[in-house]
């Protein structure tokens, strides 16, 4: 229940910046508005920037002002990619999180462009945020958020799943990684990076973020399994073999974080087992 509570409260910081930052954007343009916080205020799970922000704290204790901007932007880059994923261009969904798609509801012209807001929203915040405070590590910290939304992640993920047709496990695993694994790893980078984490411990992170994303993602095919023209883990794997990979993504996830030395990672440990033993 403490560990929930927590996450709880983590969980409403980011709620909170998240409104007042398309309040204060938006202000001048209340129809956009209404469609953003549709988009992005509607019972998100906000791990990216929890994680983000739990990485940043584990390496620089009590002091969240420097890494918030970031949460903010990298939950808002995962909301745009929901909202180009759900296009009808794309994977054609009509519903997300219990309610319409923002294409759906607003039509497909302003769901394009609520999405491209909430990505150039993303970059203007960190572009801010390089006048302040130590300017290498956060740059290094755009850097990987700017790269997994890219062609190396999320961009290069959608267009492999719609262009190229998937015929081994391992083509899958590519996707998986670049459409889902590719955001969350570059959130406990740059959270790392933000803290003034050492190499050392960055090649630890990186190993972290890694194996959760693919967890997380194996997590949830094994939550929505089904058959289809959509892929998924379950047109190649039986949901035993499965079950053996998020063990085995998580076995490592976990031991990558333990191996850090002296560094307090309760939480984020809790919260690794949260994510990725939620009930099939």
């Amino acid at each position: 229940m403490i560990f929930l509570d927590e996450l709880n409260k983590k969980r409403e910081l980011i709620e909170e910046n998240l409104n007042q930052t398309l309040i204060h954007q938006l202000s001048d343009n209340s129809e956009l508005l209404d469609i953003a916080r549709y988009a992005v205020l509607n019972g998100g799970k906000r791990i990216r920037p929890i994680l983000l922000m739990e990485t940043f704290q584990i390496f620089k204790k009590n002091n969240d002002k420097e890494a918030l901007p970031f949460a903010i932007a990298i939950e808002l880059i995962h909301n745009y990619s929901l909202i180009h994923d759900d296009l009808p261009c794309m994977d054609d969904d009509d519903y997300r999180r219990g309610q319409f798609t923002v294409h759906k509801k607003y039509g497909e012209a302003n769901g394009v462009l609520a999405g491209d807001l909430l990505l150039n929203l993303a970059y203007e915040i960190i572009a801010k945020e390089l006048f302040c405070f130590s300017m290498k590590n956060k740059i290094k910290a755009f850097q990987i958020i700017a790269k997994a939304a890219g062609i190396a992640g999320m961009v290069g993920g959608q267009f492999l799943d719609i262009n190229k047709n998937v015929d081994t496990y391992e083509e899958l695993e590519m996707i998986y990684h670049k459409k889902t694994g590719a955001l969350i790893q570059a959130a406990v980078l740059a959270g790392a990076y933000l803290g003034g984490a050492n190499e050392s411990d960055i090649k630890k992170m990186e190993k972290f973020g890694q194996c959760l994303g693919m967890a997380f993602q194996l997590r949830d095919d094994m939550l929505d399994w089904k058959t289809g023209d959509k892929l998924n883990a379950d047109l190649f794997l039986s949901k035993e073999e499965c079950e053996k990979l998020v063990e085995k993504y998580s076995k490592t996830a976990i031991e990558s974080i333990f191996s850090l030395e002296n560094k307090e990672i309760s939480f984020l440990h809790k919260f690794t087992e949260f994510l990725i033993n939620r009930a099939v």
